[in-house]
């Protein structure tokens, strides 16, 4: 891989985002994004049903069109952060929030390596993983998350206080 990501402006390439919530709208039902100020007394769902980051590849698809019948093209994440949210220039030059941020689980839009969208390759989580993609959970467990888990429990675990039990998944 290399270290540099020449789709996003030349920053330092990463393979993971942060979880931002369920909506590419910075809905913050998430646990990460700019300004926010969460501490662990805020993930009431509980750490270990909590996702902080997921995996987001940075290669293009090839012979399968998942995004929204186009090719997905996903460009990956930046190792850089944020400027002061309440400044004029929230991000770096280049750099938007979908850089650094992921959703998911909202609907057909916001899935595991696919969308119904043609934009959602910028927001959704991905994987070269065969069948589906790493995340790290609040409480530092990693799991595999296969791209056939029902789309609730997926929201579930992306949304930090909504109360949802979770099962095996």
């Amino acid at each position: 891989m290399p270290l540099l990501n020449s789709r996003r402006g030349g920053f330092g390439k990463s393979n993971y985002k942060t979880n931002a919530g369920i909506n590419a709208a910075r809905d913050k039902k998430g646990v990460m994004w700019a300004d926010s100020k969460l501490g662990l007394r805020d993930i009431t769902d509980g750490t270990s049903n909590t996702m902080l980051v997921g995996e987001a590849c940075a290669t293009e698809q090839t012979g399968v069109t998942n995004c929204g019948g186009e090719v997905c093209k996903f460009s990956g994440g930046l190792w850089i952060g944020a400027r002061k949210a309440n400044s004029a220039e929230t991000w770096h030059p280049g750099v938007t929030s979908h850089d650094i941020v992921s959703f998911g689980g909202s609907g057909a839009n916001m899935l595991i390596n696919r969308s119904g969208a043609n934009w959602g390759d910028d927001w959704i989580g991905s994987s070269t993983h065969p069948g589906g993609m790493m995340s790290v959970q609040c409480d530092g467990a990693v799991r595999f998350l296969q791209e056939t888990i029902e789309l609730a429990t997926y929201s579930h675990l992306r949304e930090r206080s909504d109360g949802k039990v979770l099962g095996e998944y």
